[in-house]
């Protein structure tokens, strides 16, 4: 019986170490989440700059290959600041629209893994003091 003590409690132990892992890790990525959230315009750093409408003339007109298939067939933008303002607001609403979705998505998921590894370690915490303490008491 000591054997199967012992292997119960590896087992119990093990799963407590993993749930701690996963609780790290996921309250990482939810404090990660949340300065996303607080601040969705320099959430993502590719493509144009949307921080301020001066920054984002001044990286629009840029050769980005990430915008132009071929270097040879891209042009000077050549919109006046009032359509230059239309396509910001435009990429703007854009960016935090995409930002609260993905915040929303990973706050959830990380809250759900949070929550299960708190259940997860609790529980399995409780089995092994009680195998441990009837081992004891034997």
């Amino acid at each position: 019986m000591p054997y199967a003590n012992r292997i119960g409690r590896i087992y119990g132990y093990l799963v407590c170490v993993i749930a701690i892992g996963v609780f790290l890790t996921s309250a990482s990525s939810i404090v990660g989440t949340l300065y996303d959230r607080a601040n969705p315009l320099n959430a993502h750093t590719y493509g144009d700059v949307l921080t301020s409408f001066d920054g984002f003339k001044a990286s629009h007109g840029n050769e980005n290959p990430a915008h132009h298939d071929d270097k040879a067939r891209a042009t000077f933008d050549t919109l006046t600041d009032a359509a230059l303002r239309q396509t910001y607001n435009a990429l703007v609403a854009n960016r935090i629209s995409q930002v609260r979705f993905e915040t929303s998505k990973t706050l959830g998921t990380n809250g759900l893994l949070l929550l299960l590894s708190v259940g997860l370690f609790t529980v399995h915490w409780w089995w092994v003091r009680r195998l441990r303490d009837s081992e004891a008491a034997a």
